[in-house]
């Protein structure tokens, strides 16, 4: 994905979590309530930012589906640690630090705000479950396509970023390395496609990439 997109497939979702923040919060009943406050702003960060995120990248990459031809798909790779430390640590910033202070008052958490906790890491799960499972890279005749429902947070702040939704040519991918059922493409800035492979489609992929002069790496 090219930064110029990440940047406003970043700043869309972000300025609306303000506009709703000054304009649309202070008018829920009871949100004075300090509880209700962080959850609301949890909600918004951890639920509608993704989600509104991944509409965005799907809307704008769909287009190249239909601009070359479609051979075979195969899964992402496997959701690595990474991939939650955002999620996470946005939970411990909303809802138990400003609970917890500098001092970490563990005994300051109530019943519900571990409830709270648990719902919005059962949200974090099932996020990243749905963007693994329904998210695909897909083999075009001009590039790789990674796309579906991908509610992966995708932060513009440089440096690599691995199998986020977009669209990658041939010319940018440098080589590949296969191990066992993983597959992993090095792009330039050092991006990193990852997936997982199925026996039956292995040597069709090895020798797709072939044609396309993809070299391999042992």
């Amino acid at each position: 994905m090219k930064n110029s997109f990440r940047a406003v497939s970043f700043i869309i979702p972000f300025l609306t979590i303000i506009f709703s923040i000054t304009y649309i919060i202070p008018k829920i009943p009871g949100i004075e309530n300090g509880t209700l406050f962080f959850s609301v702003l949890m909600f918004l960060i951890i639920g509608i930012f993704p989600l509104f995120q991944g509409a965005i990248r799907y809307i704008y990459f769909k287009k190249y589906y239909h601009q070359s031809k479609f051979f075979f798909s195969i899964k992402l790779g496997e959701s690595k640690l990474y991939q939650r430390v955002y999620y996470y640590l946005l939970i411990f910033v909303v809802l138990i630090f400003p609970l917890i202070g500098r001092t970490f008052e563990l005994s300051n958490l109530k019943p519900i705000n571990f409830l709270t906790i648990g719902f919005f890491i059962i949200i974090t799960e099932m996020l990243l479950y749905l963007s693994y499972e329904h998210t695909k890279v897909r083999f075009m005749s001009n590039g790789i396509l990674i796309i579906g429902s991908d509610f992966r947070i995708d932060l513009p702040i440089g440096g690599p970023m691995r199998s986020h939704s977009g669209f990658y040519y041939y010319g940018e991918i440098h080589w590949y390395q296969l191990k066992n059922n993983h597959i992993k493409f090095e792009l330039d800035n050092n991006d990193v496609i990852e997936g997982q492979l199925t026996d039956d489609i292995k040597n069709q992929v090895i020798h797709f990439l072939a044609s396309k002069d993809i070299s391999t790496k042992k």
